[in-house]
């Protein structure tokens, strides 16, 4: 016999567990990548001068706040 979990964070966002776990990988894979830009701009300053700060401003402006899921924190 299989257990379904039941989630808050899904039942407030109306989300599926699928569309969730998409939309949660999608931000992760593009912090990473992030990531990796900020590394090599702290060792090389001269490349990705603006890129994380204005990826991380397009992310929330784009996907955070242009939603109308009342909890649409991943």
């Amino acid at each position: 016999r299989i257990t379904m979990v039941k989630f808050k964070h899904l039942e407030n966002t109306g989300y599926t567990y699928a569309q969730h776990f998409k939309r949660s990988i999608r931000f992760s894979i593009r912090l990473l990548l992030l990531s990796f830009c900020a590394l090599i701009h702290a060792i090389w300053p001269d490349v990705f001068k603006a890129t994380v700060s204005q990826e991380i401003t397009n992310l929330y402006k784009n996907e955070l706040l242009d939603t109308d899921i009342p909890d649409s924190r991943i």
